[in-house]
């Protein structure tokens, strides 16, 4: 079945066209046609009627001037005798010629009417008249024989141009009818070309419509175009509509097809909104591990600096360390704003708001700002203008920040001036408290235009600014993101050579909560303090050979004892066989991270499980300092490490009144000892199983002797071929105890755990075995062996470990 001009009729009707194409092509052309004949016909007939109209005039006055003549000639002669009846009875009969309506004969004096002579209308009547006149003069010659004329009289003639009316009426009447005859056969025969013209394109125009309009690729392809034969214009658009209708059903069974992938591209869509969520975590580590790369190295440069400058050195030695401190504590500063800047464009970036007084944000600040002063020469103003006694609640971590960044900058651009900061509170009606801080310098200024563009990432004032003095243009921009995300507000006024002006006002809440007011300085001083009054066993898991060295200096330049390893197994294998009274624990590190070995040390059983654990890692986000806190870490050291902050949180966690391995040791001892006579059964099952795990960890992790005798009797490739495996095998087994004991299913339990002793009992992994045989056994008994499943999995590592140094070494 084919579709053919009649399916789609309707779509070539002119109601479908938009409104301001309503009026058709072919009756825009017999539209147009039809003006151009209409004005070339007016044309044409005003030419022609006016051309007939003025040669009847003409002619009709021709005659006129001709009476006028003859009757002027007739009664001069009669009237210069005074004969006035000759006068009169040459005007009666020139009054009867055809036309004339009217003859008046005026003496000289133009006063005396010698003759008038008027016809009736009933005779003669017209639309239009032409008058005629002319003087009547007698002529003779004097005595000298001269000509003279003697004005006798004037004679008028009025003409009626009835004749020339009537061609005009009767030549318009004739002109339009025949002219309207013509017209209506040329716009037929023309309507009937515009016909033929047309019609193909209507039909063209239709059968685009309802391409463009149907949505069934069936109905197009059913399509019939006509017209395609010919060989002319109207059969190159019908070709080129042809191409169209295919090209139309091509793109239709796409849209059909489309639509059965819907669920598909959803689908799709999905795993890729998982890829892309995906993606910005990786992001998020990969900035994590770029910091943490970062601020390894960097930890060692500021702390071996920092070392060198507690040696003896000359006055050159001392410039070269000083110049080294500073410009890593300068690269310090600039890789924590890019990673706040970082955070501000991801939004993770979170305000910690917490109860404080005004006077934390002004205490210290000549302090912090001394070396810097004193290189250039300038000097600090500090204005407090706030009560001490009220309490608000606001992140004053990052307020310090925008008043220490504001700060830094004046002192970069003043040199040998002033830097006056004000800080003040107002309490302003239905708008709340506000803070005020204000830092006004001496220094070089800042021009309108460059006032602009102050504010906005990676941009410094001018070209040789950025030569004189250094800065990669974070500072003033992170400061004014930080203040708009405390709904704050940042202004600047200034003058080139006369200095500027930073003004921010940000919002507070007053806060009914007090909180330790203590200045950051105040606790490190005191902690600091209270940490060289007494010497502590210090164990540092640090996998960086650098950094590691950095801490034993430090610490043993501050008294301590210390003891370092590589790793977390190493740090968990430290802590269960030795006592030490803190744990500075590196996050990242090979073969276990500190995350692992602070989990490990927790299921320590006794005091060696609550001995203080201190993170010290590169990373410093917000967000891991939390993670930190959540995974129960006692305290928390950024990298570089600052020693005065290291040895305070040591003071705090470990000095008078805190906590150590001893005292936990000691409490424990106490208070077995005032119980230990009235131990239960329960209680004596819990020793007998402690002195069951003394005695499994008191095996060989890998019995050297099994293994050299099994190798000299199977042969050395031989026996590490069957090793190979062994390790995913033991996880298997591990994995299987921990799920059967979880369920206690102890008849399996038994079963699996015995399978594991045989295989490390094979496999010379002496402690191992040992734990798997305790498990059966207590299982065997009809008892979950808790315990001896938990230290499964840190023996298993271990035994793993040892096994995989066997085999590579």
């Amino acid at each position: 079945m084919s579709i053919d001009s009649s399916d789609v009729k309707e779509y070539s009707d002119e109601r479908d066209m938009p409104r301001r194409t309503r009026l058709g092509l072919k009756w825009r052309l017999l539209l147009f046609v039809f003006v151009i004949l209409l004005a070339g016909f007016n044309g044409t007939a005003y030419l022609r009627i006016s051309e007939g109209y003025e040669t009847r005039r003409t002619f009709l006055l021709e005659r006129a001037e001709l009476a006028l003549n003859t009757l002027s000639e007739t009664i001069t002669t009669p009237l210069w005798y005074l004969n006035n009846q000759s006068v009169e009875r040459a005007i009666d009969s020139a009054i009867e010629l055809r036309d004339v309506k009217r003859i008046i004969l005026v003496g000289n004096d133009g006063l005396n009417v010698i003759r008038e002579n008027v016809r009736s209308a009933a005779v003669i009547n017209a639309d239009s008249y032409q008058v005629l006149t002319e003087k009547l003069y007698w002529e003779e010659n004097d005595e000298n024989g001269q000509v003279k004329k003697t004005h006798l009289a004037d004679l008028t003639m009025e003409i009626a141009l009835t004749q020339a009316d009537e061609y005009l009426s009767a030549a318009i009447w004739n002109t339009i009818i025949s002219y309207s005859v013509i017209m209506i056969v040329l716009m037929a025969v023309f309507w009937a070309f515009v016909h033929k013209l047309t019609g193909p394109l209507e039909q063209m125009a239709g059968y685009l419509r309802y391409i463009g309009s149907n949505r069934s690729a069936g109905h197009v392809k059913e399509l019939v175009i006509p017209y395609q034969s010919e060989q002319n214009e109207i059969g190159q658009l019908a070709r080129s509509l042809e191409r169209i209708r295919l090209h139309s059903v091509e793109l239709l069974d796409l849209r059909s097809n489309l639509e059965s992938k819907v669920n598909e591209q959803t689908h799709e869509l999905l795993e890729a909104r998982d890829l892309a969520e995906a993606a910005s975590e990786a992001k998020s580590n990969f900035l994590a591990n770029v910091t943490h790369e970062l601020r390894t190295p960097l930890n060692a440069v500021l702390g071996m600096a920092e070392l060198l400058k507690s040696t003896n050195l000359d006055k050159s030695q001392k410039e070269y360390t000083d110049l080294i401190v500073n410009s890593g504590d300068a690269l310090l500063v600039l890789i924590g704003d890019l990673l706040d800047m970082a955070q501000l464009e991801k939004k993770t970036l979170e305000l910690k708001k917490a109860p404080f007084q005004l006077t934390n944000i002004t205490t210290g600040l000549r302090r912090n700002f001394a070396e810097s002063l004193s290189i250039s020469k300038s000097e600090l103003i500090v204005r407090n203008d706030f009560s001490e006694e009220n309490w608000f609640k606001g992140d004053l971590r990052r307020i310090k920040q925008v008043l220490f960044a504001l700060i830094s900058n004046a002192i970069k651009f003043t040199q040998d001036g002033k830097i006056a900061v004000t800080v003040s509170m107002n309490n302003i009606p239905e708008r709340g408290w506000s803070l005020t801080m204000t830092v006004e310098d001496t220094g070089i200024g800042i021009s309108q235009e460059d006032q602009d563009k102050l504010f906005d990432h990676f941009m410094q004032v001018e070209g040789d600014l950025t030569r004189r003095f250094a800065g990669m243009g974070t500072g003033l921009a992170l400061v004014s993101s930080l203040v708009e995300m405390m709904d704050g507000k940042i202004s600047v006024q200034s003058e080139k050579g006369k200095g500027s002006t930073f003004t921010v006002i940000l919002p507070l809440d007053l806060s009914n909560v007090q909180a330790d007011n203590k200045t950051d300085d105040v606790v490190v001083e005191k902690a600091s303090e209270a940490s060289m009054n007494r010497k502590l066993n210090v164990l540092v898991a640090e996998d960086n050979p650098v950094n590691q060295m950095l801490l034993l200096k430090i610490l043993e330049q501050a008294g301590h004892k210390v003891f370092a390893t590589a790793n977390g197994k190493e740090a968990v294998h430290a802590v269960r066989n030795d006592l030490f009274d803190i744990v500075l624990m590196d996050i990242q590190m090979p073969e276990m991270d500190g995350l692992t070995a602070h989990r490990l040390i927790r299921t320590i059983e006794g005091a060696k499980g609550k001995i203080p654990v201190v993170a010290v890692t590169a990373n410093t986000l917000d967000k891991d300092i939390e993670r930190y806190t959540e995974e129960g870490f006692d305290g928390f050291i950024g990298k570089p490490v600052n020693p005065q902050a290291l040895l305070s949180v040591m003071a705090k966690l470990c000095g008078e009144g805190g906590i150590t391995a001893e005292k936990i040791i000691a409490e424990v001892a106490h208070r077995e000892e005032i119980s230990g006579k009235n131990l239960d059964e329960d209680e004596q099952k819990a020793e007998a199983i402690i002195r069951e795990i003394q005695d499994a960890m008191g095996l060989p992790l890998l019995d050297e002797v099994q293994w050299n005798e099994t190798s000299q009797a199977i042969g050395e490739d031989t026996l590490v071929n069957l090793m190979v495996e062994v390790p995913d095998e033991l996880d298997k087994y591990a994995a299987n105890i921990k799920e059967l004991s979880q369920a206690e299913n102890l008849d399996a339990l038994k079963k699996e755990a015995h399978a594991l002793k045989g295989l490390a009992a094979n496999s010379a992994l002496s402690r191992l075995a040992r734990v798997g045989s305790l498990i059966s056994i207590a299982a065997g008994q009809g008892e979950n062996p808790v315990d001896f499943v938990e230290e499964l999995a840190p023996v298993n590592l271990d035994s793993k470990q040892a096994l995989y140094k066997k085999l590579t070494g």
